[in-house]
């Protein structure tokens, strides 16, 4: 399983060597100056790919410089980091490391000069993070480093692990859920994090509950939102029909807070699920049947879109109101809304007689006669027609809501998926219930590794001495520490830097981190704004207390919530370990761009019904829903099948043209197979309006060969040109 993700890597870095050059702001390349053209610009070969560049320094022609990419658009801008001409990555390497200041053993140089040969976004600002992270306790750091710096993670230590846990020692997920569900059934007490991850794992192993299993965690859900005071299940439950609109709230707490008073209710876990101390009827007469049916009918009524589809569908509600009192003055909004998508599933959810009714009324808006839609909605069948839409937007959920529904729904799906729709309804539970949840969080600790990265030596280490007292809440050492000369000087660096020098994201966190450090000098102790900003930083060391917080807020907390809850709780190692291949999962679910996104996966086999774990990596156009385009995307999968074994499946798929890539240690015997489904793949993908370009069947082997850089010193040719000022 080790090799998973190195095959993934290497297949892509092979190829990546033909593709265009993708620059990225701070990123330090390595390039020859090729030609001078007017206006300040230059011919600038990178690697296969010849670009128009502005540059800033005395050069010569068909020589080779370190260059520093200082802006993207709307013209490339590169920086001369130093007019010494470099003949050799080893040489383009110590180059870097000279002008970052940074010292480096000659296998740390190496390292870096195979980063700048592959073209990874290095920079004078990360090589002193790139050296300390490439010291850690790793098998193979320098491959942990090359996929953190292709996916834009943030470079912190805590990333690095999670990243290595997944790629140099990854294991069975399904392994690691039966371990964490015996861990569970051998404690004598449990707690409600504990119980709810119960819960989570029969899910993600795949496993079947029985109807009284799934009663008795639905029991535990609620008696413990009961005691929160929470709604949430109680809401989804009415909105389901499953109990009746004149239940309050207050009389569904008093009811079950009785039975489970007078019955004396306990809750255990063995390896099949949870049980409980009685099998005795529940309160309000719950079923299983019922709740099933329930959700199910529920769940095909939220409309697609979430808060934004609810929020129009309301507003096209509210200027129908406004249409039955006479108002014609939206018809054109109301117009548009009847085109849209949404609308089709709003309608399909009527009632056929309620149907009919919209029918007439999207006829009569359509054609601009207001009297007449006025007319028809003011009748008995418009009135019905407007009390079908009150409770259908009624019953759209929230979004902790949705979540649990979706939960309850795997609780209570009966089989392996045997389609498509069915498996992409897996992945997608999957990283609903696996999403973590502490966004802000982690953008503060973004923002700190950036500022660290940008900063000197010792301002690095007075900034860090600032950030333990302030997690050792010792104020007035803060403020004494900010206002020595030492700290005076880390203030003057982070007030005077240069956002043109560095990317906008660095420059953000700089100008962010700049704020706090300011407020945390000048405002008095007991003032509200600085202990906000003590809090704000004491929240980014302590998120453990963050977690707790936040499930005292969720009734649906994410996976990675109650993994760390319980890991901190029993000590046990599988809950922290299975909590870190979720967050390496995560992580690599971030936009890599405004417009691109990419992130890899494992799912456990027996969700999926499979012989053994499933791993994937997703690639393509960032749409406005934050989903990858369908279009433009690309989707390695890797698969061990019983007899062909390991075979990877790398699918690009350009404005809806397909190229298939498949690899095997012995494509021989494999070609035969692609030949013959190869017509029926090509004829049902244009079904789906893609159209299938090829096939190729090619050896699984690790592409990628780092070559012996340091047999390269004279690599670069180097010849006398024309000195000229760019």
């Amino acid at each position: 399983m080790a090799e998973v993700n190195k095959v993934f890597q290497s297949i892509r870095t092979g190829q990546a060597s033909s593709n265009q050059v993708n620059l990225r702001e701070g990123q330090v390349v390595s390039g020859r100056v090729m030609k001078f053209f007017p206006d300040n610009k230059a011919a600038v070969q990178l690697g296969q790919q010849q670009v128009v560049a502005q540059l800033n320094a005395n050069l010569q022609s068909n020589q080779n410089y370190l260059l520093q990419v200082n802006r993207t658009n709307p013209t490339l801008h590169l920086q001369v980091v130093s007019e010494e001409p470099v003949r050799s990555p080893m040489d383009a390497a110590r180059t870097l490391l000279n002008a970052s200041n940074q010292q480096a053993s000659r296998q740390e140089t190496t390292m870096l000069a195979q980063m700048l040969r592959e073209q990874l976004p290095v920079s004078q600002q990360n090589v002193g993070t790139l050296l300390s992270l490439a010291r850690s306790d790793s098998h193979d750091a320098q491959t942990v480093l090359r996929e953190m710096l292709t996916r834009q993670f943030p470079l912190t230590e805590q990333t690095f692990k999670a990243v290595d846990q997944r790629i140099n020692n990854p294991f069975s997920i399904q392994q690691s859920l039966s371990q964490m569900q015996g861990q569970l059934a051998g404690s004598n007490q449990l707690t409600n994090a504990q119980m709810q991850l119960s819960l989570y794992i029969q899910v993600l192993s795949g496993n079947q509950l029985s109807n009284q299993q799934m009663m008795t965690q639905l029991t535990h859900q609620i008696l413990s939102e009961i005691g929160r005071g929470s709604e949430t299940t109680f809401q989804m439950l009415q909105k389901a029909g499953v109990i009746g609109q004149q239940t309050t709230f207050s009389q569904w707490s008093s009811t079950w807070s009785r039975w489970a008073e007078n019955n004396q209710i306990t809750f255990n876990i063995n390896s099949s699920g949870a049980t409980t101390s009685t099998n005795m009827a529940l309160p309000y007469n719950l079923t299983a049947e019922q709740v099933q049916s329930g959700f199910q009918q529920l769940a095909n009524q939220q409309l697609p879109g979430g808060l934004k589809t609810q929020q129009l569908m309301q507003s096209f509600m509210n200027q129908l109101s406004q249409l039955q009192q006479g108002g014609t003055e939206r018809l054109n909004f109301l117009q548009n809304v009847t085109q849209l998508p949404a609308f089709n599933q709003v309608q399909s959810n009527l009632s056929s007689t309620n149907q009919q009714t919209m029918q007439q009324l999207v006829q009569f808006l359509n054609q601009n006669q207001g009297t007449q839609a006025q007319q028809l909605l003011i009748s008995d069948s418009g009135q019905q027609l407007m009390q079908n839409l009150n409770q259908l937007l009624g019953n759209q959920l929230t979004a902790e809501q949705s979540r649990g529904l979706q939960i309850w729904q795997n609780v209570m799906q009966s089989s392996q998926p045997t389609n498509m729709q069915q498996m992409m309804q897996q992945f997608q539970t999957f990283f609903n219930m696996t999403q973590q949840d502490h966004q802000a969080t982690n953008r503060m600790q973004q923002a700190l590794a950036q500022v660290q990265n940008q900063l000197s030596q010792p301002n690095q280490q007075m900034l860090q001495q600032v950030l333990q007292a302030v997690n050792q809440n010792q104020p007035a050492q803060v403020q004494q520490l900010l206002s020595s000369e030492n700290g005076q000087q880390l203030m003057q660096q982070l007030a005077q830097f240069n956002a043109q020098a560095m990317t906008q994201q660095d420059a953000r966190a700089m100008q962010i981190v700049n704020n706090m450090m300011q407020q945390l000098l000048t405002q008095p102790q007991q003032s509200s704004t600085f202990n906000q900003v003590m809090q704000q930083l004491q929240a980014m060391f302590n998120q453990q207390d963050m977690v707790q917080a936040q499930m005292l807020r969720q009734d649906y907390p994410g996976m990675g919530q109650l993994l760390q809850t319980t890991f901190a709780q029993t000590g046990q190692e599988s809950f922290g370990q299975m909590n870190q291949v979720l967050q390496a999962m995560h992580l690599s679910m971030q936009d890599t761009a405004k417009d691109w996104m990419q992130f890899s996966a494992q799912l456990p086999k027996e969700m999926l019904g499979l012989n053994e774990d499933l791993w994937m990596d997703f690639e393509g156009q960032r749409q406005a829903d934050g989903s990858i385009h369908p279009q433009n995307c690309r989707i390695m999968f890797y698969l061990n099948l019983p007899n062909l074994e390991q075979t990877v499946l790398d699918m690009r798929v350009k404005q809806g043209d397909v190229s298939l890539d498949i690899y095997h240690e012995d494509p021989s015997q494999l070609e035969p197979l692609v030949n013959g489904f190869a017509e029926t793949l090509k004829l049902n993908l244009r079904d789906k309006q893609y159209e299938l370009n090829q096939i190729q069947v090619k050896p699984i082997e690790q592409q990628h060969q780092s070559p012996d850089i340091q047999q390269e010193e004279s690599v670069y040719s180097s010849y006398k040109g024309v000195d000229f000022r760019v």
